[in-house]
């Protein structure tokens, strides 16, 4: 989905930057994901980096649709010496973990929205729901493997998204992998919902 909001931006001749709060970046190719699953690849098509399938990265007007200067990822938990650690610091792709963000959510999210308007274009938030810890909002349609919970808390993406929405420059949220039937109970898809969207009306 995100790619597609992206590749619209560029059908219209905008260029377009993105914040990409998730509990990895995406950056897999197949090369590099032998298993195959395509939505832990997102970032490394809209970025063309090697590996990456030509007919999925061109689908826009321009290849690749994004550079990396005009990214940030947001939230991630990958460890010391991961393959996706290593290629956000080749690419220079500016980049918070989720400690950063457990120790002070607003000064994180001040710190990725100064990046964001930095760019000078409008930017999109891709919020996948797995950046946040299971054990706090089972939701996530691929949830972390277990043992301590890691991830955001929802008051921290909370108010995380409230300072995005609240730029100039913020142009749109995709909220994506939510998978209800990993719930308990129908009201944790609610509370979910309702602190997203009372967070994104105190922005504005």
């Amino acid at each position: 989905m995100t790619v597609g909001v992206i590749a619209g931006f560029a059908e219209h001749g905008t260029r377009a930057a993105l914040l990409y709060v998730d509990g990895g970046p995406d950056l897999y190719t197949p090369d590099t994901r032998p298993n195959g699953n395509f939505d832990a690849m997102g970032l490394a098509h809209l970025l063309a980096i090697p590996g990456h399938v030509s007919e999925v990265a061109g689908v826009g007007r321009t290849t690749p649709l994004l550079a990396a200067r005009d990214v940030v990822s947001y939230g991630h938990t990958l460890p010391e010496g991961d393959l996706e650690l290593r290629l956000l610091d080749e690419l220079e792709v500016t980049h918070l973990h989720a400690d950063e963000v457990h120790a002070d959510p607003a000064g994180a999210a001040g710190r990725a929205r100064c990046a964001m308007e930095e760019t000078r274009a409008p930017f999109v938030v891709h919020c996948d729901v797995d950046v946040l810890s299971f054990a706090d909002t089972p939701l996530a349609d691929v949830p972390d493997s277990g043992g301590d919970p890691i991830g955001l808390r929802l008051d921290e993406l909370a108010a995380s998204l409230a300072v995005f929405a609240a730029s100039s420059r913020f142009a749109g949220l995709v909220l994506t992998e939510i998978n209800p039937d990993h719930a308990p109970d129908p009201g944790v898809l609610r509370h979910f919902l309702v602190v997203l969207a009372d967070a994104l009306a105190e922005a504005r």
